[in-house]
């Protein structure tokens, strides 16, 4: 389902401009992404507000409207997404290094096992994962099928 906020967004693209936030409406402005970027990488709403150069309150009223709270979650997504992209090309690195230690037999023997207890805990993580993925998408056909 294409949003509002979506079809404003391409709209402006087309036209070659950013999108920005202002008075409840996206408008042409580099302030959104600011924004945006100023409340995903601050702890908190004066933080936030100090480093967009805006005071508190308007960043209170920004928070409660909503086509700004969509962008900010599509943005917090879209940060999350990122980060767990990261994650995944590393997950590969991370499990060598356990690997390693858990077969090097020149590191001390707590080591060892500990590096060995994590290597069976995400092995089991991971089979309880894809056992539930596999059913929860099992009662989505189901339910799918159900539907008139």
């Amino acid at each position: 389902m294409v949003t509002r906020l979506q079809t404003r967004y391409a709209e402006l693209q087309a036209a070659g401009r950013l999108p920005l936030y202002g008075d409840g409406l996206v408008i042409v402005d580099a302030n959104l992404a600011k924004n945006l970027l100023v409340k995903l990488s601050t702890p908190t709403i004066a933080a936030a507000a100090a480093m967009a150069g805006v005071s508190e309150c308007t960043l209170y009223n920004w928070l409660n409207q909503a086509d700004f709270q969509e962008a900010y979650r599509e943005a917090r997504r879209m940060a999350i997404s990122h980060a767990l992209g990261n994650l995944a090309h590393f997950s590969a690195h991370a499990v060598g290094v356990l690997v390693e230690l858990m077969l090097d037999e020149k590191v001390p023997p707590g080591v060892r096992a500990s590096a060995a207890g994590k290597v069976l805990e995400l092995s089991i993580d991971s089979v309880d994962q894809e056992n539930v993925l596999a059913r929860i998408e099992a009662l989505e056909e189901r339910n799918a099928q159900a539907e008139p």
